[in-house]
């Protein structure tokens, strides 16, 4: 699954953030990103950074739902 970033922040309400906190923490993630449906210069990456890590505890997991598992959907490799 992929899960906005945004919800992490309470964007879509505190249902929507809660929800993604419990799907995060059950591994059920993959990706964390932008919808992007309006144009922003501020994606606050690294606030995102420091509350995934509060959350799963993991730079490693931080990193995969960030960059890593981009790379590895577009170089078509297993997740």
């Amino acid at each position: 699954l992929q899960g906005n970033y945004q919800s992490l922040f309470g964007r879509y309400g505190n249902s929507t953030k809660k929800t993604l906190i419990k799907l995060l923490k059950e591994n059920k993630i993959t990706i964390l990103a932008s919808d992007i449906h309006h144009k922003t210069t501020d994606y606050r990456i690294e606030k995102t950074k420091k509350k995934l890590k509060r959350v799963i505890k993991s730079k490693e997991k931080v990193s995969d739902l960030l960059i890593n598992n981009f790379d590895k959907i577009i170089n078509n490799k297993s997740l």
